[in-house]
């Protein structure tokens, strides 16, 4: 049971990776993923930073509940969303812009 159970690990964390990796790239569609990847890292560590010792501190709080880090987890996960959301909508509106340029000159 343990030899498959690590098996099966190893195989979401290939596809954890092959997602990391690739990911950005989806997103960019033929753009620079490097805003996609730069800011994603940038959120694992606002979250990392932020949401452990907040957590700790709901532990500590609501002790034998959990629903509150899961809401402060949720939270986050959001949030980070949101900003992907906008850096996304601001990327394609400059190519946009950056395109319609390059065909009236």
């Amino acid at each position: 049971m343990v030899y498959a159970a690590f098996a099966l690990f190893g195989v979401a964390m290939a596809l954890i990776h092959f997602v990391w990796s690739l990911g950005p790239v989806a997103f960019a569609r033929g753009g620079s993923p490097l805003p996609y990847t730069s800011t994603h890292a940038a959120l694992v560590g606002v979250r990392a930073s932020v949401g452990f010792p907040i957590a700790f501190v709901l532990m500590r709080v609501f002790p034998d509940q959990p629903l509150p880090i899961f809401g402060l987890a949720m939270c986050l996960f959001f949030s980070a969303g949101m900003v992907m959301t906008v850096l996304d909508r601001r990327l394609k509106a400059a190519a946009t812009r950056t395109s319609t340029f390059a065909m009236t000159s």
